[in-house]
């Protein structure tokens, strides 16, 4: 198990944008490519955006497995089909390369699990390589460990907290299932597998988040207990569940395959893409011996 360190710098009500993106499955006719260029494009456009990947970066479906259908493989992949793989490696890199400074870390997911088995190879350490992020690899289930540290300098003698770290528990695999209402049972469970201030689950493909509050008691810089806002969050994906049908009638082949989540009869997919986590590092000054005392690190919103 990994744990990625992050540093970021912050200014008094800078507001971080977090895109924890995941279950893009590129190479499947179902994703939406162009709805992930437009995320990738507002990332890239704001300065306090950042993101991470929990998974499944791409289908990564060959014609050796047994869920292959050529008719759900993307055109961008259909003369590759002999290097799926690397087809999507090019791919993923291709995408995430002009934001790969914003990356916080970047986890792989079952898809490229069941690939491994095929071809003894880690695609998720490969687009890491690509992208230069070596350091933030995090595999199927790590920690990022992000450190905000305040931009101005305290006064001399005053003390100011001008550091504090968000703990983000992420794993591919959730719990819960696809049931809407298991999620707030299993959510709170899942805050005790961590103190984390994050915790996020892929795979569902679920887009669905619950906040929660905790003390944290013990601290040797204040004699209170503080706050600490706490986030349980499915980080959707950009599959589409279903896949429009040819037009034609008159000719029976072009019918195309229908998609796994129409076979397996699950319900419409959430809207495309991750929710949106404003994380607000706090910061404050303890002066003549005062204290702090019950003021979070941070500030969490989730907008889904």
């Amino acid at each position: 198990m990994r744990v990625a360190s992050i540093k970021e710098t912050f200014a008094a009500g800078d507001v971080f944008n977090y895109y924890p993106i995941s279950d893009t499955h590129l190479g499947a006719t179902e994703c939406d490519e162009a709805a992930l260029r437009a995320l990738v494009q507002k990332i890239k456009d704001d300065p306090l955006a950042r993101w991470s990947h929990g998974g499944d970066i791409g289908d990564l479906i060959t014609p050796k497995d047994k869920r292959f259908q050529a008719g759900n493989v993307a055109e961008r992949y259909q003369s590759k089909m002999h290097r799926i793989p690397d087809a999507t490696i090019e791919h993923a890199v291709e995408l995430f390369k002009p934001i790969a400074d914003k990356c916080w870390f970047i986890g792989v997911g079952n898809h490229e699990s069941s690939l491994a088995a095929y071809y003894d190879r880690g695609i998720g350490a490969e687009i890491h390589s690509e992208l230069g992020l070596q350091d933030r690899y995090l595999g199927y289930r790590g920690f990022a460990n992000v450190q905000f540290s305040y931009a101005k300098s305290a006064p001399r003698g005053n003390g100011a907290r001008n550091s504090s770290s968000l703990l983000i528990d992420f794993h591919h695999g959730w719990q819960a299932g696809r049931l809407y209402g298991a999620f707030h049972v299993e959510a709170e469970r899942m805050l005790g597998h961590s103190n984390a201030d994050i915790m996020l689950r892929g795979h569902s493909h679920k887009r669905q988040a619950q906040k929660f509050n905790s003390w944290v008691v013990g601290n040797s810089n204040t004699k209170y207990p503080r706050g600490q806002e706490r986030l349980v969050v499915c980080t959707g994906t950009f599959m589409r569940s279903i896949k429009e049908a040819s037009n034609r009638t008159d000719v029976i082949s072009d019918v195309q395959d229908d998609t796994y989540a129409e076979r397996k009869g699950y319900r419409p997919q959430d809207p495309l893409g991750p929710p949106l986590i404003q994380i607000a590092p706090v910061s404050f000054e303890r002066v003549n011996g005062g204290s702090g005392g019950g003021r979070p690190n941070f500030h969490l919103s989730v907008t889904l």
